[in-house]
């Protein structure tokens, strides 16, 4: 049996209200939450509730607020198409590094427009400086969407860096790395203050090999950093990975310094 308007209502404000309750402690702020039909193909929809927290989309079902389940979530740095295929319906394209690559269709009366750009100002929240490399990163279509992307509003306040403690913490959350404070201290209170924008590895070696992955990673969405200093840091696959992709994706890196790297 569907739940009425009012029920959907209700349910889509309670996720606005309680999102850290329902998604954890980090996703205390909810930009979109609204009921759609949601399918993996295009000739089966059910009734869900698409939530936009953070940095993370999420798909719920649930007749009452306690009875609220996640259904999936994905990253919105997964993403790697946005279609708006009519008033009613979004496509997104996904690429997810257990799950491979999938599409997923929304429908919403009229709304998805509002969904696509919810979206979009949510990466631009997060990576300003994406806008840059935008078409070598995602597809839009149709694709006067990049054009809108020049006029979703940027973040606030707008943090030191090029708002890499909000990068950061939107990467550490898509490798599932802890976010770490004396990170963005180092970067904030150093790196800042003195003009850095040479990331060096060794600042951070310190920390585990796993955590690098984050710090190096914002260097792919950041016109920051013009440089990658990796002097005598033991170079795992997963980083050697991510510094080949930094190398591809960044327009801003000019310099990189690797020596006695293992």
């Amino acid at each position: 049996m569907s739940l009425s308007r009012g029920v959907l209502t209700e349910l889509c404000s309670y996720v606005q209200e309680k999102c850290n309750t329902i998604f954890g402690s980090k996703f205390w702020d909810c930009r979109l939450a609204c009921s759609v039909e949601y399918g993996t193909k295009t000739d089966k929809f059910e009734n869900r509730i698409f939530a936009l927290s953070k940095f993370r989309v999420f798909i719920l079902h649930g007749k009452t607020p306690s009875s609220l389940k996640i259904d999936r979530t994905f990253h919105i740095l997964s993403i790697r198409v946005i279609q708006i295929v009519n008033d009613n319906e979004v496509c997104f394209g996904l690429d997810e590094s257990f799950l491979g690559k999938r599409r997923i269709f929304i429908r919403l009366a009229n709304g998805s427009k509002n969904i696509a750009l919810s979206v979009l100002s949510a990466l631009k929240h997060y990576f300003p400086d994406i806008i840059q490399n935008l078409r070598n990163l995602l597809e839009l279509i149709p694709p006067d969407l990049y054009d809108k992307f020049w006029f979703l509003p940027s973040s606030r306040p707008y943090l030191p860096c090029h708002n890499f403690r909000r990068s950061y913490a939107a990467i550490c959350d898509y490798y599932d790395q802890p976010f770490r404070d004396e990170v963005v201290w180092d970067v904030e209170k150093i790196y800042a203050t003195h003009g850095i924008h040479i990331l060096r590895l060794d600042d951070f070696t310190h920390l585990l090999p796993r955590d690098l992955l984050s710090i190096v990673s914002v260097c792919q969405y950041s016109c920051y950093f013009t440089g990658l200093c990796i002097d005598d840091v033991r170079l795992g696959s997963d980083l050697v990975d991510i510094i080949l992709s930094v190398v591809r994706n960044s327009r801003s890196l000019k310099d990189r310094i690797l020596s006695q790297g293992s």
